[in-house]
């Protein structure tokens, strides 16, 4: 999705077409290429990087659950939980404050009478 707001060129390489318009440290505007490239630089972007064409990503798609309401379905999108982790199928262990896991035999003392 291209801005093209009306009379919206970056003062750095004179384009009027950006995903998103940024201002420069100077107080111009600029494309979003420029705005990111002047902010991690610190000086403004060379003409010689300028490109026919913006560059897209291609991002996975959300998924999608339903959930039953009184008047019909409604999805909502899925969130992970921290237990899982790609490639993990089981929680990570609790830790005590000293470190050990409950079920640890180091964890268990033996008092002898």
């Amino acid at each position: 999705q291209l801005s093209r707001r009306v009379g919206t060129v970056c003062s750095n390489c004179q384009t009027a077409q950006s995903t998103l318009w940024r201002r420069s440290p100077h107080g111009l505007t600029v494309c979003n290429a420029c705005g990111l490239y002047e902010k991690l630089h610190g000086t403004p972007r060379p003409a010689s990087l300028k490109k026919d064409v913006i560059q897209t990503r291609k991002r996975k798609s959300k998924k999608v659950k339903s959930i039953a309401k009184t008047n019909g379905l409604v999805t909502e999108p899925t969130k992970s939980s921290p237990t899982q982790a790609v490639g993990c199928s089981f929680a990570p262990p609790i830790l005590t404050p000293n470190g050990f896991s409950p079920d640890s035999k180091l964890f268990h003392t033996e008092k002898f009478a």
